[in-house]
């Protein structure tokens, strides 16, 4: 006779399962390795190179000029290791660096803030409505863990912005 006992499980152990059956876990990592960039890097760094995108482990990274590449395609392993020593999995295998204008960074809460004159926001500067705020608070409201649940918040803010972001440079013609 079979037991009519449910076995509950935790909502973590329910979301983390369904994220990596959809395979959004490995994406929700790459987006964290973006975030992480500035950190990993430091400050200095960070003004001269801005990853732009990961795909596949692969992160794109824009950088201000050929010494910057040169210098950094040394330093491309131990920047791999640090970002996935992070984040616990080995979610980054490379990163590919490329001149172009670092117009603007991701800032760490870390990082003091960066000014400019370029007309281009930083991420920070870009606003989600009302009505993307509740979509994100609604997105994560059934998360019972405090701690995920902020974690989720972040990324999806930040991948909510990041998109604002390219759509505005894509409107001024700054990105094909």
């Amino acid at each position: 006779m079979e037991s009519s006992q449910t076995q509950t499980q935790p909502l973590k152990e329910i979301l983390d399962n369904l994220l990596r059956r959809f395979g959004y876990d490995k994406k929700m990592r790459e987006q964290y390795a973006l975030f992480l960039w500035n950190d990993v890097v430091g400050e200095h760094v960070a003004r001269n190179a801005q990853p732009t995108q990961v795909v596949n482990g692969k992160m794109s990274v824009i950088v201000n000029d050929t010494i910057w590449l040169t210098e950094l395609n040394f330093l491309r392993r131990e920047y791999i290791e640090k970002i996935n020593e992070t984040l616990g999995a080995e979610v980054i295998t490379d990163i590919e660096f490329k001149i172009g204008e670092v117009e603007q960074h991701v800032q760490s809460p870390h990082m003091k803030k960066k000014t400019t004159d370029k007309q281009t926001p930083t991420i920070d500067e870009i606003e989600l409505t009302d009505e993307e705020q509740a979509r994100i608070s609604q997105a994560v409201a059934d998360v019972d863990d405090a701690e995920l649940q902020e974690i989720l918040r972040g990324i999806f803010t930040n991948q909510s912005k990041r998109d604002k972001w390219q759509e505005g440079k894509r409107a001024r013609g700054l990105e094909g």
